[in-house]
Order: C-alpha cells, then structure tokens, then sequence
C-alpha cells in the first residue's frame, strides 16, 4: 500500500506551496487538490475537490481569516497566485472582473490527479448558459485510481501563458483571459487579487477598498478597464498589433471604445454598456471606433467622436477615416465650422459629406491608375495626374442608368469641383506649416491647373443647373395646390387641438413625437422657411418669444388699440439663416402656441424620454444629447397620414409658392423689402429664382400694348 507521503513526493516543487502550504504543521497528508476552470463569475474555479483522509476535513485559512490556500503572490514564476484558485472570499471580488467575458465552459487546467483512502468532493461550481441545464461534472479534471488502496497514476500538467485562435491573451489551462495591470502592465488571470495583493498601497487601490462589496467591484472593474486602456494604447499602431477587449471575441466584429470609462466593447454590446455606464456618468457615453481612438491623426476628440465614428464600414467609410490626406481635410473643414453650435447636425453631415465625396472620387481614381496599389489620395492634387482626376470625375458624376440626356449629375460636378478646390488648399497649407515646400508648390500648380481648367470641367454643369431652375422648378404646374394646402392643414390643427384638449391622454414619446412633427411642420408651410430651418429652433428661442423680448414696448404703446392688441396675440422668434450673417423670424399661429409650451415643458420632456441636455424646441427622442427632428421627415410624415401625396407639398415648393402668391399682389415696393427680408433673400433671388413668371402681368399690362402695336405693324 502506497502512502501519502509516496504521492506527494512525485509532485513538482512547483506547486509544493500550493498543494502542502503548512508542511511544517504535520499536515502533509492533507491535501487540496485543485481544477481549473473558466467560470468567470467565481474568479476561474470552474470546480474545487479536496482529496482528504477518513479522519478529518483539513480547510486553510490565509490571514484575513478566510477560507481558501493561503499562498503568496509571485510575479514572475507559476507560483504566482493569479495561476492559481481563489478563495471563496476573492472570488466575490473578482466576480465583476471578469463577469464580462463571456468565455466558454472548459476542462483545461492545472490537474493535479491522485488517490487517497477517500475522496471528498468539497465543492463544485461550473458556470452554464442561463438557458442550458447542464449537471456540473468533475471528472475531466479527476483521475481516480480503480482501487482506493492502490495509487494508478499521479499527473501534474502545467502551461505557460500564450495566445488562442483569436489573438486573447491566456494561461494555457485556463481559459480566462490574462488581463493587464493598469499599475505594471504585467498580464494577470486573477487581476483583481494581484492589485490586492501586490498594489494594496496604491492610492486607487486604498481607496476602493474602504467601500462596500458593491462600490469595490465598480472600483475594480474601471481599473481593469485602465489596464486594457494603456496596454491597447501602447500597441495601437504597430503591424499586428492585437487590441484587447472587455468582453472575450466569440467572432470578429467592429470594436468600440467608451469615451466615458475607456472601455472596449463589440459595437452590438455597446448599448446594453451605455445604459450601465451613463448612471455612473454625468453624460451621455458615446461610442468611438477602436481604430479612430487609437490613431496617431493630431485632431480633436470631437472631431473622432462625432465625424470620423459615424462612417460607414465600408470601403470609403474606411478610406475616410484611415487616410490621413482625407483625415486632414475633413478635419480643417470640421474647424470651419464647428463653432456654429445650432448647427451641430448640418455641420456634422456637410463635412462628412465632403469627405465621403473625395473618398469616392478617389476610389475611380485610383481605378484609372496605372499602379492602384501605390496611390494616395494626396496624388490626385499632382498637376501630372489632372488627366487622370479629370477622367474620374467624369466617371463619378455620370449617371449611366439613365437616358443620354439626363446622364450628367449637374449638382455633384458642381460640389465636386469646389471641393477640390477648397482640399487642394487646405493640403497646400498643410504642406506650408510642415516645412514640405515642394509639395506644397506641387500642390500650388494644381491648384492654377484647375482654375484654368473650370469651363472644361463644370462649364456644361453651370448651364445645365440654370436652365433647369428656370423652366422646372417655377413652372406653375410644381406649385402646391391650394385644395391640397388647406387639406394639410386642416388635419394638423385638428390633431393638435385633439391631443391638447384629451385630459386623459397619458404623454409618451410617441404622442411626443407626432406633437412635435405637427408644430414642426406647421412652423415650416406658415413662414415658407427652409426645411431645416424651424427644426432646429431651440427652447431659449422659443422663451424669448414668449417674453416678447424683439418686440419696443415703447413703440408699441404709441399705436393704435387695434394694432396693440395684435401684438400682444403674436409671438415671433429670431433664428440664424442661411449663412451665418443675418437672422430670419419665425412667426407663431395663435393655434401653434399651446402646442410649443407643451413641447418646452421639462417635466413632459422627461415623462416622454427626451435627454434632459437636449435644448431643441423639437428634440429628438432617447438619450440624444443634440439631436432634432428632420424638417423634411417631420412633413412627409404629415402628408400621408393627412391623405396628402407627399411630392406635392415640400418645404421648397412652399417657398416657391409663397414668392408667386406675394409677388401676384398690389402691394408697395416698400412692403415687398419687409417680405424679402422674411424669406432670407433678396429681391433679385426672390424675382429669379423663386417666383414663378408672372404670366397674367404679362398679357394684361404688356400683351395689350404689344397688340395695339400689331395693329399698325
């Protein structure tokens, strides 16, 4: 018969401490025979079997007086205790640790196999999927002897750490992954009980451990989170450089990163996230993608987070958030005109349009090249290969689905020629301030290249643009018609009064939002304003008209009753155009306002879901912080549920209406000046662009003349 003694002494001395931590107290037969796991919600014991004599249970106590092998924590060898099973006590703590990695059950781990006169299963834990009812088993991890008498077989497997198929840091035998130290940088399996044990005087440490259990594993996590932070930071830009994520990778997919707790997510965990982490926060988190955090581009975090996160994932959303030319030129655009705060969407979607538009443009570029593989979209700005940029704009501006006539994107050659205009100056300052003169004379001869070459390149555009502007868009026959107008509008003052009179109408977002569309829209046909115009009006817009802060009292006092009293049922406000050097008004029907003061008011805003941080009189709904409702999608919704065919009545062919109607009246020139200054234009605009030919003043007060003419010719 084999002894204990005989058993032990086959085992390695690597694991000597841990297996036999009080040899000096004459426990040696007494052993704790561990196996590892990946359960992450109990820090990796997947299960623990104690392998104990008849006569006794033998449990050792560490020094906090907690159950569990008391060991101690050595970095740089396997005897580190991050190798090794928690106690019951750590694995509460390194329960949020590692809870967000969703690791598959495993049976690989440091085994220790042996047999003894009996054997005790001590306990056994083994983490499943919520919706599988699996029983926990042990014996992948136990060999037991035939015979209780006879020892068979006595194994030690031990692994280093290494990488699997997915590029995760690991400890082979252990499927956790290895997480970074945020204080050292060394990878530890058992994080949260390195930083314990080995950081236990740092400051962060300290601190988190005088809370309760729940404010320690927050504490923990964020600093797990930190370590993920600066590791990826440090290999952020090398060739094959493996960025690390909170949550295991079961598959490939776009990564993001957390602008509030620098965490990294999968983009479709990055929304359950938001709502844990935004109770923390006193903002919005929002998601920026992995390669934009992590890029070396010298631009603003706001720049990465509002442009270049938004892109597509595909080939040019790739292109424009990559290359540094394009990265470059969209950024100098975003300073451009950043600052025009109540702007923010319009910015947002110029500028990423401008970038999306040279993306493409290169994308025939580069096609047309002779070596793809070796061109920059900086070579488009090279005055040898204008040839080559002019074959691509052609290429990229032609419609060829259409018939002969209409093949030309008249509008887009236009956009396209500026644009490059405005990117080839950018890129020759850029040049300028880096000290790379002859670039930057490369790219001043582009740029006299193009000027000369602009009737070749949009001259066609230009003709094209014009005529169809005056023989489509004021054709008389585009206009709305009256009955279709006064249908619309109809539906949405009843609907308004409908929904404010129901005093047992419970307010959620969707009766906000179908609130909101109908003010919007009804804001918009009113004043004949640009779509995108009232939808961006904000609440300190609509207090000032309330306050009737535009409005000299003392002017006012000194007209008659009649006039007095209209001022005092009208409320107008005072918006930016188009353009940043005039303002426009927006007056309110007296049927609008109690529907805007529904609208303004912070505790329907909350009850209906609206971010508390959006200020927009017509804000959108959920946690967006500067978001509005779209002009256009605000009407077109109004049409159809009005019966109304939605291409009859837009927000431009009001405009177009509006000029016609005002202009067909016998009203003074001096009244006229007030109405162009209303719409935003001038009277030239107005006369050319937006009314329609008066074609009744033209028989009436020229026809009859030109006849009394004929009749002598």
């Amino acid at each position: 018969m084999i002894s204990d003694s005989d058993v032990t002494a086959d085992i390695p001395e690597v694991y000597d401490e841990a297996v036999h931590p009080d040899d000096d107290t004459g426990n040696g037969s007494d052993e704790i025979i561990h196996a590892y796991g990946d359960n992450e919600e109990d820090a990796g014991a997947v299960c623990d079997v104690a392998v104990l004599p008849a006569s006794d249970t033998v449990v050792h106590n560490d020094d906090d007086g907690e159950s569990g092998t008391q060991f101690s924590d050595y970095d740089d060898s396997l005897r580190d205790s991050d190798y090794l099973p928690s106690s019951n006590s750590d694995s509460d703590d390194d329960d949020d640790d590692d809870d967000d990695d969703n690791d598959d059950d495993g049976d690989d781990g440091v085994k220790i196999v042996s047999s003894a006169h009996r054997y005790v299963q001590k306990k056994t834990k083994l983490q499943v999927h919520p919706d599988q009812d699996v029983e926990p088993d042990i014996s992948p991890d136990i060999s037991i002897a035939s015979s209780a008498e006879t020892l068979q077989e006595c194994t030690v497997t031990t692994e280093m750490p290494n990488t699997d198929d997915n590029n995760t840091l690991r400890v082979r035998g252990c499927d956790r992954p290895a997480r970074p130290c945020p204080f050292c940088g060394k990878l530890k399996v058992r994080l949260t009980r390195h930083l314990k044990a080995v950081h236990k005087n740092e400051e962060t440490v300290t601190d988190c451990l005088k809370h309760g259990s729940k404010q320690q594993r927050a504490g923990f996590r964020q600093m797990k989170r930190t370590g993920i932070f600066k590791r990826n930071l440090a290999v952020a830009g090398h060739k094959g450089a493996v960025l690390l994520c909170d949550r295991k990778p079961k598959y490939a997919g776009r990564t993001v990163v957390c602008d509030g707790c620098s965490g990294i997510f999968k983009r479709h965990w990055f929304s359950a996230h938001k709502k844990r982490c935004c109770q923390e926060l006193s903002f919005q988190p929002k998601a920026v993608v992995t390669s934009v955090f992590f890029s070396e581009f010298k631009v603003s975090d706001d720049f990465k987070k509002d442009i270049l996160s938004s892109f597509s994932n595909d080939e040019v959303g790739k292109l424009c958030r990559e290359n540094e030319a394009l990265v470059m030129i969209g950024w100098k655009l975003y300073l451009k005109v950043k600052a025009r705060k109540d702007k923010k969407v319009e910015v947002k979607r110029s500028v990423m349009t401008d970038m999306r538009r040279l993306a493409n443009l290169f994308c025939h570029f580069r096609k047309l090249s002779q070596d793809p593989q070796q061109v920059d979209v900086s070579d488009m700005f090279r005055r040898q290969n204008f040839d080559i940029l002019e074959k691509a704009c052609m290429e990229y501006t032609t419609n060829h689905n259409a018939d002969s006539d209409n093949r030309d994107k008249c509008g887009l050659q236009l956009a396209v020629y500026y644009l490059l205009m405005k990117a080839a100056k950018i890129l020759k300052v850029l040049y300028l301030i880096r000290n790379n003169d002859p670039k930057a004379t490369e790219t001043a001869e582009f740029i006299d290249v193009l000027n000369f070459s602009k009737d070749s390149l949009i001259g066609g555009a230009l003709y094209n643009t014009s005529k169809n502007r005056q023989t489509k868009l004021r054709r008389v026959e585009n206009l709305p018609r009256l009955a279709d107008i006064s249908k619309l509008r109809n539906h949405m003052c009843v609907r308004m009064n409908n929904m404010l009179t129901d005093k047992f109408l419970f307010w959620s977002n969707v009766e906000f939002v179908e609130l909101r569309d109908i003010a919007c829209a009804r804001l918009t046909l009113f004043n004949a304003r640009r779509g995108g115009e009232p939808a961006r009006l904000q609440i300190s817009h609509w207090i000032d008209g309330s306050n009737k802060v535009w409005f000299d009292h003392n002017r006012i006092s000194t007209l008659s009753a009649e006039e007095q009293q209209l001022f005092a049922n009208s409320v107008v406000m005072y918006q930016t155009g188009k353009g940043v050097n005039h303002l426009v008004p927006v007056l309110v029907p007296q049927d609008t306002v109690p529907a805007l003061t529904k609208l303004a008011d912070a505790a329907i805003r909350i009850q209906c879901g609206v971010n508390a941080a959006n200020n927009y009189l017509f804000p959108s709904t959920g946690a967006s912080e500067d978001g509005h409702v779209s002009g256009w999608h605000a009407l077109n919704r109004l049409c159809t549920a009005a019966g109304v065919q939605n291409s009859n009545i837009t927000a431009t062919k009001m405009r177009h209406f509006a000029s016609t109607m005002y202009a067909s009246l016998d009203i003074p020139e001096s009244k006229r000046t007030a109405f162009y200054k209303h719409m935003g234009h001038s009277k030239a605009v107005n006369e050319a662009i937006y009314q329609a030919p008066l074609a009744e003043q033209e028989v009436l007060q020229v026809g009859t003349v030109l006849q009394q003419f004929g009749k002598e010719l």
